[in-house]
């Protein structure tokens, strides 16, 4: 019994599977924008993103995704093998035009998808999702301002459509 475990303990390190990294290894990678690891010490990510559980293979939403700075780390955790959704709708987009730009601009994010929906119609499916995560945004579904389009969101409706995903 011993050898076979061994035996199928050697042959797992012999496979190239793509996996995950933990956010600590998503935190210290170089290619990550300065303005992100100065972030770093006020959002902590360490603790926030570890509360979803995600493993490798995962599809996480970041709904009200703003510049990114979250789906970036989030890619890295879920591998190539999982799927982030950078959700804004066209309110966010404004709000985060210029982070975003930065963030997509010749730099690879991984698995990370930019998925623009408006939040009545976030087309997130039935049973789609591993995780979804809204951070410093939920205030806004109550937000309403004409000048940037942003308008009440129905919070049961936004909410429901999350929980079916």
């Amino acid at each position: 019994m011993k050898k076979i475990k061994l035996l199928m303990f050697a042959l797992g390190l012999g496979i190239s599977v793509a996996q995950g990294a933990t956010v600590e290894e998503a935190m210290s990678k170089t290619d990550r924008l300065p303005g992100d690891m100065e972030r770093d010490t006020r959002s902590h990510p360490e603790i926030v993103i570890p509360l979803l559980q995600l493993k490798a293979g995962d599809r996480v939403a970041d709904i009200f995704a703003g510049g990114g700075y979250y789906s970036e780390l989030l890619a890295s955790v879920v591998g190539e093998q999982g799927e982030v959704l950078l959700l804004n709708n066209s309110a966010y987009k404004q709000f985060a035009g210029k982070a975003l730009q930065q963030r997509l601009q010749g730099r690879e994010l991984g698995s990370v998808v930019v998925y623009d929906r408006e939040a009545e119609n976030m087309e997130l499916g039935e049973n789609q999702l591993d995780a979804a995560l809204i951070v410093m945004s939920y205030h806004d579904l109550y937000h309403v301002d004409d000048k940037s389009g942003w308008r009440a969101i129905n919070p049961a409706d936004f909410l429901g459509q999350i929980y079916t995903a």
